[in-house]
């Protein structure tokens, strides 16, 4: 017998109306990472240049990487607990597409709830639709850097390039200094 499996994608409003971005660090050096790659082309690459230019340009380095299983889910409980234990910021791509960068956004909130500075990376498309989810969820601003559209087709040197164009903008979303 066939048995067939009916999911509920809505997920249940949050209880707080407002929530405090997490500090930004007062320094990136000597800093731990982590990176949330939601299963999209090109984050791979994308991530691994971004580790390694920040490694060398701020001595930080990368605690924790992980790959949702596709895009259109939230991180564990279990993953925020060791990003909460191991990582002093995250930065999670891409943002896309509109339930991919929901979900994003949500784990953004999370990772933010606990204290975590994050940086979101959006395809120029979405920025919008980022920047909605989270006001409506409670957070009136995000940090956030704006990426061409579609981000899946560019060659792998050519993402290798926007990640060294945009590592003074991770590091300056990640500061105190930075705008909230």
């Amino acid at each position: 017998m066939v048995s067939i499996e009916v999911l509920d994608p809505t997920v249940p409003p949050r209880s707080a109306l407002a929530i405090t971005p997490a500090p930004r660090l007062a320094k990136l050096n000597g800093r731990s990472l982590g990176f949330v790659n939601n299963n999209k082309p090109n984050v791979p690459v994308l991530f691994d240049e971004l580790s390694s230019q920040l490694g060398e340009q701020y001595e930080m380095t990368e605690a924790l990487r992980v790959r949702k299983p596709q895009a259109p889910v939230r991180i564990s409980a279990d993953d925020l607990r060791h990003f909460e234990q191991k990582c002093d910021a995250v930065i999670l791509a891409v943002a896309d597409c509109g339930s991919c960068t929901s979900w994003l956004v949500r784990d953004m909130l999370a990772l933010e709830e606990v204290g975590i500075p994050t940086v979101l990376i959006a395809s120029q498309v979405f920025v919008n639709l980022a920047t909605a989810e989270a006001l409506a969820n409670g957070l009136p601003s995000i940090s956030m850097i704006e990426v061409p559209h579609p981000f899946d087709v560019p060659e792998a040197s050519d993402v290798v390039d926007l990640a060294r164009k945009i590592i003074p903008e991770v590091a300056n979303l990640l500061l105190a200094s930075s705008p909230s």
